[in-house]
């Protein structure tokens, strides 16, 4: 009777040795495959953001030349193939000034947010990157750039915009 509890035990460590094991390596392996996706789709990703970043830059310095609606157009079918779903949802928040431009401030939190889910994408930390900083990049310094800065800051504290950003989350 005590060699039968022996035994017992012994089978069942085996097997709680053996499914651990068998369950540490599927989820080795698991982790392993969304790196080699995530690596693959970075490639990609980068080039796109790339592209999409020129294109705003020329549109925020005045560039009149620029095919808008084309342009647009083939970001948001680049981004329905490699966007995750935080940066499509800002995307069309994004996109959505077209219909509606709004104010000058609302416009710089929404490039704001759209970039930062790029660059949050391409494995970037914007945390302590300040609200607007990104977007204000992306036009020429000049004096009214802080000001412009302090009232993207004010708004963005607002509870309309946190709502608004819950939305597109």
């Amino acid at each position: 009777m005590a060699w039968e509890f022996v035994w017992t035990v012994i089978y069942g460590s085996m097997f709680l040795l053996f499914g651990s094991g068998l369950i540490t390596t599927l989820i080795s392996q698991k982790h392993t495959a969304n790196k080699e996706i995530d690596s693959r789709l970075f490639q990609h990703k980068g080039t796109t953001y790339q592209e999409f970043l020129e294109f705003l830059n020329r549109r925020m310095q005045g560039d009149q030349n620029i095919d808008v609606e084309e342009k647009m157009s083939e970001f948001r079918e680049l981004l329905t193939l490699w966007g995750d779903a935080q940066t499509i949802n800002s995307f069309e928040f994004f996109a959505a000034l077209n219909k509606n431009p709004g104010d000058e401030i609302d416009a710089f939190l929404r490039v704001d947010m759209l970039l930062r889910n790029l660059r949050r994408e391409l494995g970037h930390n914007d945390k302590k990157l300040s609200i607007g900083t990104i977007a204000l990049m992306q036009i020429k310094p000049d004096e009214e750039k802080d000001k412009l800065l302090e009232k993207i800051r004010q708004r963005s504290q607002t509870k309309e915009y946190e709502q608004r950003i819950k939305e597109f989350k």
